[in-house]
């Protein structure tokens, strides 16, 4: 990024949720890597739906279930893998860059 543009400010979480995302594919890449596949898929048919004037209601609130339902599928896996993080003490590590040997830097 050029030093004359800002960085964008960041909903709060934001680094948590992707750390917790690269976790989970690390420890799952098919099954992550086709969910965010899929999610992506249709929350692009959901923005669709909304600008589309031909596009029923009907329509519009299945395309928003699809995309609820890849979400839930998503952070069902990210949820899994970072109960993971509990018993991995790795993993668990990534909550605190460059630990080591118990100390931060």
């Amino acid at each position: 990024m050029s030093p004359d543009r800002k960085t964008p400010p960041r909903p709060d979480g934001l680094a948590d949720g992707l750390d917790a995302l690269a976790l989970a594919y690390v420890q799952n890449p098919t099954t992550i890597g086709r969910l965010l596949t899929a999610h992506a898929a249709h929350v692009t048919a959901l923005d669709l739906a909304a600008v589309d004037y031909d596009a029923t209601d009907a329509t519009r609130a299945m395309r928003a279930a699809e995309a609820d339902g890849t979400r839930e599928a998503l952070l069902g896996e990210i949820t899994a893998s970072d109960q993971l993080a509990e018993v991995i003490p790795l993993a668990a590590a990534r909550r605190t860059p460059l630990a080591q040997n118990g100390h931060r830097a």
